[in-house]
């Protein structure tokens, strides 16, 4: 079974080995369709190296594990044959060495039969119906955690094993994205008097404003109501730990996994670990809004950084987990994120990140789809790169913290306006510590002096900061990026990759064993032992090359700021075209272009001169892997 280190920091195993995961979403769209899609989307994520899958809206829209048709007409049984599809994905990602995150609601909605007040939204399933009424509603909550005994204590058919038992599950969730930033949503007087009668015991045994003077339905804030709204959240996360451990349930268990502002991050401190989606965007770079920017060309002082949301969720003693992130298509840059927050989470010792989505449909796609990367050249690209990279510990961690103190006031404090821009999180001091340094949030009681920082940071010094020029690097020598040129680079003895502007930068890009000269403007190219060697000893390579990707056909604004026509099927992939050179002990080297389905094309002969390869890029191979073997005799 998976569980947190002793020192708080980590997940690891019981016999105490480190633990990390690195792996994708798959909503009950793909998982709970057929026997036989199980099996593919465990082959392919098997494949591609992951070694976490995150199943979500398991209770959403595609037969769905709850059975909202009863005869009793209540929502409160499993859906067997859901339920037996759901083993079998368990089943055959568990045969692969694949672990799960079982959470096993969010768009839970009820019909009048099951005794819930009307909120406005019975039978309507959304990611947010319940919100926020679950956090103080008892008989929701009391329904809530039925639909959880009732899936842990289930005995999957194909394993004999309940899940509560089942080591192949390794966290849980109490709530995912805990929308709850206020009350004035809440208008049934029902509600109301719940939270009224909660709010004046809260009030009479902390010296709370008084419940006649109240403005917690008409204020999202001031410190009163502020900590009012976190003793909510609190109260419902403590009493959902417990009822998970009272069930046998054993793995780590978080809270949730949204904060928009400082407050409701610290509200979700008390449990196991912590947990930050985060799809990054870079609407605000260009070239505009809906296709978005690359990260590597990220300023550290605009907001809707690349790693920041992230970052902003790493406390001392907890373990850190993204459960949702990604640059999904149709963003013109994404081939380069995933691979970047691999290799940023590597430098941060951070512990697991699962991408959204891998799929969200019965059969694989034949055009980009938004939150599926299955069909999508560029995603599969950068998530099995980062598979390496992450998984491996390729990218060693930092040498040195920098911690940022969150005084008492700051968590009180709403940083709303230009956007957030004074939101830590969002600062240029932070977002620079993030690429250099490990990165630790210290909230009230936990003290700095612990981790002996280089360097300590608070809101003000982390706004004020001004980075001296353009490039970050890391203190371990292997992470480095401009972002005036919109290059990156990752320097690891059996991971060495370019990727950003490259073509466009108008130069070659220097690792210790590589050299990347690349004539596409956009591209990411990567080069990996599969050996536990480094790459100049290693005896079998991957070349990742990968640029941009689109529907066939699909067609743009002249700003190319927005989609015209989605385009057709397939797929097309951008051929990177260039030259990489690298260091290697082998007299002579074979380049095996991989086909669409995997397997390999005719080899092609490296040249060697002095233990130096030389590999030509160019559109003939129609791939964007290529494997590289010494030549048999």
């Amino acid at each position: 079974f998976i569980q947190v280190a002793p020192s708080g920091r980590y997940f690891q195993f019981e016999d105490g080995t480190p633990a990390k995961f690195w792996g994708v979403n798959l909503t009950a769209g793909a998982v709970l369709t057929s026997p036989e899609r199980a099996e593919q989307l465990a082959e392919r994520l098997a494949r591609l190296g992951c070694n976490v899958v995150r199943f979500h809206h398991l209770d959403s829209w595609a037969n769905p594990i709850i059975d909202y048709d009863h005869p009793d007409g209540t929502t409160q049984h499993l859906n067997p044959e859901s339920m037996r599809l759901l083993d079998k994905a368990v089943f055959e990602l568990k045969r692969r060495g694949i672990y799960v995150v079982l959470d096993p609601w969010v768009q839970r909605c009820f019909k009048p039969a099951d005794g819930v007040a009307d909120y406005g939204k019975l039978g309507q399933r959304g990611n947010f119906n319940l919100h926020p009424y679950v956090y103080f509603d008892d008989r929701m909550q009391e329904l809530i955690q039925k639909q959880w005994q009732q899936v842990w204590t289930h005995t999957n058919e194909f394993t004999g094993v309940a899940y509560k038992d089942e080591p192949a599950c390794v966290m849980t969730e109490v709530i995912n994205e805990g929308l709850f930033g206020g009350l004035d949503g809440v208008k049934q007087e029902h509600y109301r008097k719940e939270v009224l009668d909660l709010y004046d015991a809260w009030a009479k045994e902390t010296g709370g404003v008084p419940t006649e003077k109240t403005t917690i339905f008409s204020e999202n804030f001031g410190e009163n109501n502020l900590k009012f709204f976190s003793h909510l959240h609190r109260r419902f996360y403590r009493k959902s730990h417990e009822f998970f451990r009272g069930l046998g349930v054993r793995i780590p268990i978080n809270a949730t996994n949204w904060g928009h502002f400082t407050w409701i991050m610290v509200s979700q401190t008390e449990l196991d670990f912590m947990d930050s989606h985060h799809y990054y965007g870079g609407d605000r770079i260009g070239p505009g809004h809906g296709l978005g920017g690359l990260w590597l060309s990220h300023p550290p002082d605009l907001p809707g950084t690349p790693f920041g949301k992230i970052a902003g969720f790493a406390l001392p003693d907890k373990p850190l987990k993204s459960s949702e992130c990604g640059n999904n298509p149709p963003k013109t840059y994404r081939a380069a994120y995933q691979l970047g927050l691999a290799a940023v989470a590597g430098l941060q010792g951070w512990d697991s990140i699962t991408g959204y989505a891998y799929s969200q449909s019965g059969s694989p796609g034949d055009r980009l789809s938004p939150y599926e990367w299955e069909t999508d050249p560029a995603s599969v690209a950068s998530l099995a790169v980062g598979a390496l990279v992450f998984r491996r510990g390729d990218v060693a961690p930092a040498k040195q913290t920098v911690a940022f103190e969150l005084p008492e006031e700051e968590v009180w404090t709403l940083r709303w306006e230009d956007g957030g821009a004074k939101q830590y999180w969002n600062t240029a001091g932070f977002n620079c510590a993030i690429e250099e340094h490990r990165v630790v949030v210290c909230p009230p009681g936990t003290s700095a002096d612990s981790l002996t920082p280089v360097r300590t940071l608070n809101v003000e010094s982390a706004f004020a900061y001004e980075h001296p020029n353009t490039e970050l690097a890391s203190d371990t020598g292997e992470l480095w990026r401009d972002w005036r040129l919109g290059v990156g680079k990752i320097d690891t003895p059996r991971t060495q990759a370019a990727y950003g502007k490259l073509g466009e930068s108008g130069t070659s890009h220097q690792t210790r064993d590589c050299t990347f000269q690349i004539n596409t403007p956009f591209a990411v190219a990567a080069l990996s032992s599969l050996t536990s060697d480094p790459i100049v000893d290693s005896s079998k390579l991957l070349l990742t090359a990968v640029a941009r990707a689109e529907n066939t056909g699909m067609a743009f604004n002249l700003a190319r700021t927005r989609i015209v026509d989605q385009g057709r099927a397939p797929v097309i992939a951008e051929p990177v075209v260039g030259t990489v050179r690298f260091r290697t002990s082998a007299g002579s080297l074979v380049l095996y272009p991989l086909q669409v389905d995997g397997t390999r094309a005719s080899g092609v002969r490296v040249p060697v001169e002095d233990g130096l390869a030389t590999v030509e890029l160019g559109e003939r191979h129609r791939t964007i892997f290529y494997e590289i073997e010494p030549q048999s005799d």
